[in-house]
């Protein structure tokens, strides 16, 4: 009838095997990717807290490490800095 169309056993199992590998290589790259994301995430949370925890805050409450700006006090903060958190939603550390 069609025996173009027909595969072998071999040719089915090499078929198999590939499509498995690929599949597995294609999970393992995404894997490997939301590892390391999570892992950059992680380290800039961790010195950003370690930033707060260890800062010398002048005497208006307030302090610039690197690109962070710590203030003792929420409402210290400037109407631009607040403005995409005025939603309500914020969660404090502690």
């Amino acid at each position: 009838m069609v025996s173009g169309l027909r595969l072998s056993l071999r040719r089915y199992v090499i078929w198999s095997l590939f499509s498995l590998a690929t599949l597995v290589v294609t999970l393992f790259s995404i894997e490997s990717s939301d590892s390391f994301l999570d892992g950059m995430d992680g380290m800039l949370r961790n010195m950003m807290v370690r930033a707060a925890e260890t800062a010398q805050l002048d005497e208006s409450g307030q302090a610039q490490i690197l690109d962070l700006r710590i203030v003792a006090n929420y409402n210290d903060l400037p109407s631009d800095v607040k403005a995409p958190n005025s939603d309500n939603k914020c969660t404090t550390l502690g």
